[in-house]
């Protein structure tokens, strides 16, 4: 008896498989699979590039400093920072309002200096990790 019960069960499989195939066209040319586009994950004003605007001056923060320290740009361009590190740093100067994240190795931070003027910048999370922009 249970052989029996076996070929109902595998009988009724393979009809099923062959139903499904079966239900298919014939053309295996309508058949198409294409990988889904990559997800960029959307910039938030802290690590946002601006696109717009002239970026006179690069930045780098490894090693707990700003490299270089100081960078003179004209009034209207940006300075572009970069995380050169494997550890966090941001870039803030709450004179001016500018409170930038560099969470991982490569990313970036770009801000617009409208009006002339020098103004000094830390990273909070490495005291004594200083910089200053002098806009022209």
């Amino acid at each position: 008896m249970k052989p029996l019960k076996l070929f109902v069960v595998l009988s009724a499989a393979l009809a099923i498989g062959l139903f499904a195939v079966g239900c298919g066209s014939d053309d295996d040319s309508s058949v198409s699979i294409t990988e889904p586009a990559p997800v960029q994950p959307a910039d938030s004003p802290e690590t946002s590039t601006d696109d717009a605007a002239t970026v006179g001056a690069e930045v780098d923060a490894i090693n707990n400093t700003f490299d270089p320290s100081s960078v003179t740009i004209s009034a209207g361009e940006s300075v572009k920072w970069t995380n050169a590190d494997a550890i966090p740093h941001d870039v803030v100067s709450e004179d001016i309002g500018m409170d930038g994240k560099l969470p991982e190795a490569g990313s970036e931070f770009v801000f617009t200096f409208d009006e002339a003027g020098t103004f000094a910048y830390v990273c909070t999370l490495h005291p004594g990790m200083e910089g200053t922009v002098v806009v022209e």
